[in-house]
């Protein structure tokens, strides 16, 4: 599984370079960055690329330096918590596809902690069934995650899904669920008029194919013998498990 975990370590990066620019675009000094559930640090190593460097500050538990993609000087290796403190203000806040992984509490308590942290937050997180991770829980619709921004006076922005939603190359899951987030006010007033999301809850049609491949191989496995099928769904699982694992893994 070695080519596997390059090759989609590769995919996160390759989304950061072309995501991350659009953001710069709609804000050009932004400078300070933190990644809140970073994992392999793709997207930092991207923002350091892109001048975003006068702080830079990862946490995840699960940091491994010898995959990373940034210098371990930047992480802080803990895993988010109810009692994780905010001490900083930075330009952007990154979170993506790391909410799902949280209880519901927890995850209140991110989202306030992200709107403490910055007043541009670039989000993302697993809808309803999108995979079978047993990681995963608290999959939600993004529909619930805008009114918990909401409550904290932040508007979504749907600037990036339209401009990546071709791209053969991207996730389908940043596809149909990447949002930025800004204060409420006179100063985001212009471009929360014009980006507010006109759908929330879409499904990008890579997710929807993703899915009835897997039920067409469960539905040949369920065709073969008692003894092949047992050994078949088990080594299944196990590949979809490390997969999507290494697709996580930023």
């Amino acid at each position: 599984m070695e080519f596997q975990s390059k090759q989609t370590a590769q995919k996160a990066y390759y989304t950061a370079q072309k995501v991350l620019p659009l953001v710069k675009q709609y804000f050009p000094t932004i400078k300070s960055v933190i990644d809140i559930g970073c994992g392999r640090g793709a997207w930092l190593a991207v923002a350091k690329q892109l001048g975003i460097n006068e702080r830079i500050v990862g946490i995840d538990g699960y940091f491994e330096e010898e995959n990373a993609w940034i210098e371990e000087k930047y992480i802080i290796r803990e895993n988010f918590s109810a009692t994780t403190e905010h001490n900083y203000t930075y330009d952007i806040a990154i979170c993506l596809e790391f909410a799902e992984h949280l209880t519901a509490e927890v995850g209140e308590k991110l989202i306030a902690y992200l709107c403490k942290s910055s007043s541009v937050i670039l989000f993302s997180a697993s809808i309803p069934f999108e995979n079978d991770n047993k990681n995963h829980l608290n999959e939600q619709w993004l529909s619930y995650w805008v009114e918990k921004f909401q409550r904290y006076h932040f508007a979504p922005l749907d600037i990036i899904r339209a401009q990546i939603w071709n791209d053969d190359e991207i996730p389908f899951w940043y596809k149909h669920g990447i949002l930025v987030f800004v204060p409420e006010g006179e100063k985001n007033r212009d471009l929360i008029n014009t980006y507010r999301p006109l759908l929330l809850d879409i499904v990008h049609p890579e997710a929807l194919q993703y899915k009835n491949n897997l039920l067409r191989t469960y539905k040949k496995i369920n065709n073969a013998p008692k003894s092949v099928k047992n050994a078949l769904m088990i080594l299944l699982r196990a590949i979809k498990y490390k997969i999507t694992r290494l697709w996580r893994h930023k």
